[in-house]
């Protein structure tokens, strides 16, 4: 058989199948051994191995199979001490970031986290950073905090989404692999926390890939509608993604950290609930609820794209291989919203980033920066070549600077809808 290509505005990702290693008359607990030896993990096939998976195995042979596109596998979580975290250093690329984080897995960017931050008049709001699947808060945001920081704000971020039944969920400094609506508790309480210490009434909040769905999830779920001012997303999944795009960031990590968890999910289908069972076993129960048609992604499509009095950013690129298709990040806006729907090659093709790297290109960097401050809306926004899996991404690729009239200035770069009598 065949890898699976998926195409999607010029860009191919081929995913190696995983359908012919499934054979669905034995246990879960023959096919995960299957899966380890496809993936060809030395990780996977030791913890196999060693029979650490084998607990969750057998809770998903007995439970309600119906209910497998939902498993949760929180497992026992480590209560963060928020106040003893280390900082890491800047970093200009995620490869960099990633790497090193996996060294150091409780790391946090420099300068995030001050309790003792006071909110300036010129940015009253705290930003609380969420970052996504397989990742954690360094990895995304240890080029932007800073700058964050440097220019005023009062930045904070966490690592969330910790659970150890999964096999992803093992491996540490990868985080964000828990439930969906588990995990945007977690978001949820550490907000509390933010406003409390801070005495702010609002914050403004960036989330990248599942962090977008985070953010959702706390405005609709937790009351974010009443504390949240502004909602930054990044290559956001706001309305799932094919499966193909989460096996894609697993091919892409891998890359990365030689982590060998890409080729779990293949053509695995989510409307499969024994697969599923199985392959949230290996890839944690967030990877596979941010599927298309999941039905936590189903209910948070249900519930609305945004809320009255919301000002949203959405910021995704034409190259985001993870959250597919990509225009299906962008949201409509409801009555009394404001949204920005911003494609960072509108006025600059230049910037070629992928999902993991856009974070860290100058020009989605800036937008960020203008998706917080209204009144930087209408500056100049960098562009500058960056290459899909390797530019201000990553290291290695070539990065040169494009004439400033390339750049998109104000709105040109967005397409801004308001809700106001819809």
């Amino acid at each position: 058989m065949q890898g699976c290509v998926y195409e999607s505005e010029g860009v191919v990702s081929e995913i190696q199948p995983t359908t012919q290693i499934i054979d669905r008359e034995p246990g879960l607990g023959v096919a995960m051994g299957l899966l380890a030896r496809r993936c060809g993990s030395a990780l996977m096939a030791a913890l196999l191995a060693f029979g650490m998976a084998q607990p969750a195995v057998a809770a998903a042979q007995q439970g309600d199979p119906g209910s497998a596109g939902s498993l949760d596998v929180a497992g026992s979580l480590r209560a963060p001490d928020w106040d003893s975290v280390p900082a890491g250093p800047r970093e200009d690329d995620f490869g960099t970031a990633f790497r090193r984080s996996l060294l150091n897995p409780a790391m946090l960017p420099d300068g995030v986290n001050d309790w003792d931050c006071t909110p300036s008049p010129e940015h009253p709001n705290p930003v609380v950073l969420v970052h996504g699947t397989w990742s954690n808060a360094y990895t995304m945001w240890s080029a932007l905090a800073p700058e964050l920081v440097e220019e005023g704000y009062c930045v904070y971020a966490l690592n969330y989404g910790d659970e150890n039944q999964s096999l992803v969920g093992l491996v540490p400094g990868l985080y964000a692999s828990r439930g969906l609506v588990e995990s945007s508790t977690e978001v949820a309480a550490f907000v509390e926390r933010v406003l409390d210490e801070t005495g702010a009434s609002k914050v403004d909040m960036v989330g990248h890939s599942q962090g977008g769905t985070q953010l959702q999830l706390y405005i609709q779920r937790h009351g974010g509608d009443q504390t949240v001012e502004r909602m930054v997303g990044v290559n956001p999944n706001t309305h799932g993604t094919s499966l193909l795009g989460i096996g894609t960031l697993g091919w892409t990590l891998d890359d990365a950290g030689s982590l060998g968890i890409g080729s779990v999910l293949g053509s695995a289908n989510v409307s499969d609930p024994g697969l599923m069972a199985t392959v949230g076993l290996v890839i944690g129960p967030a990877g596979v609820q941010q599927a298309i048609g999941s039905p936590v992604i189903e209910e948070m499509i249900d519930a609305g794209d945004t809320r009255p009095g919301l000002d949203y950013t959405i910021i995704t690129s034409r190259y985001d291989e993870v959250v597919t298709p990509y225009p299906g990040q962008f949201l409509v806006a409801g009555p009394g919203a404001t949204v920005r729907n911003i494609l960072l090659q509108d006025g600059c093709t230049e910037d070629r980033s992928d999902h993991l790297s856009a974070t860290y290109s100058l020009r989605g960097k800036e937008l960020i920066k203008q998706g917080l401050d209204p009144a930087r809306r209408g500056q100049p926004v960098p562009c500058e070549v960056v290459v899909p899996g390797g530019g201000q991404g990553w290291p290695g690729a070539p990065v040169g600077s494009v004439s400033p009239s390339l750049a998109a200035v104000g709105g040109s770069a967005a397409s801004v809808t308001d809700g106001e009598g819809s």
